[in-house]
């Protein structure tokens, strides 16, 4: 049975105890959610590893489905834990060089700055710490303060889609395509805007993202995004389910 839509300012799926509206934190799980959260149990507690192959067929299909919110193919994404650790996944990902540039922003969710510094550390980058002032004020004058950072020479630029003090929304298409204008990558941490605002992966090589915001999910459920082109430079850490073939192992 489908459950009906929500509705703006529909609560009558959740089970509040009174007025609620920071689902830029962490949602409330609804009774749909909720309801399928049991049902993955219930087949879990019969069954164990039939619970295992009952829910591989629904991973395609969510894979399938943010792909077609996002702009991207299924084959582009990986099922994550959580923003965290989709960026922290990439960062140990990328192939960086000794004395490599990195552009982040200032006043940015700590989960799109520490990865990066540590990387930065582990690896002798540098790094550019940005103001996001000029974009506040326009976007052209934002173009142009990072398009200097990108003439210093910077391998990889890392935005929120949307600012999680102020609720401003980065113009991420236009950033990706200066960054590949001066030969940069763009990291892009969505969970402030997946599923609040459209959210596209044009120009953007790298994307990690949870549920448990606007998206109305639950927490440790996530994904990420990489292009194509970029996955190909990665040298990722790699499970048994990121294998072509995973149930051939015998």
């Amino acid at each position: 049975m489908t459950a009906p839509p929500l509705l703006l300012g529909d609560s009558s799926q959740f089970s509040l105890t009174g007025p609620y509206f920071a689902y830029a934190a962490i949602s409330p799980i609804s009774r749909p959610v909720r309801d399928r959260l049991q049902e993955a149990i219930a087949h879990y507690s019969s069954g164990g590893l039939a619970g295992f192959m009952w829910s591989l067929p629904l991973r395609t299909s969510l894979k399938e489905r943010i792909a077609r919110l996002i702009g991207a193919s299924a084959e582009d994404l990986a099922l994550m834990q959580s923003t965290s650790a989709g960026i922290v996944s990439i960062a140990r990902s990328i192939r960086f060089q000794p004395g490599e540039r990195i552009a982040l922003f200032e006043g940015e969710f700590p989960a799109n700055v520490s990865p990066w510094r540590q990387v930065a550390r582990q690896k002798g980058l540098e790094i550019d710490l940005l103001s996001l002032a000029p974009f506040e004020r326009s976007v052209e004058e934002g173009l142009a303060s990072l398009e200097e950072s990108l003439r210093r020479g910077v391998r990889l630029v890392a935005i929120s889609a949307v600012q999680f003090q102020t609720g401003f929304l980065m113009p991420v298409q236009a950033i990706g395509a200066l960054c590949h204008q001066y030969g940069a990558e763009l990291f892009v941490d969505g969970i402030q805007a997946f599923g609040a605002v459209p959210l596209s992966v044009e120009n953007v090589d790298y994307l990690a993202c949870g549920s448990h915001k606007w998206s109305l999910g639950i927490e440790g459920a996530g994904f990420v995004y990489v292009a194509k082109k970029s996955a190909e430079a990665l040298d990722p850490m790699v499970g048994w389910l990121g294998l072509e073939d995973p149930l051939s192992f015998l």
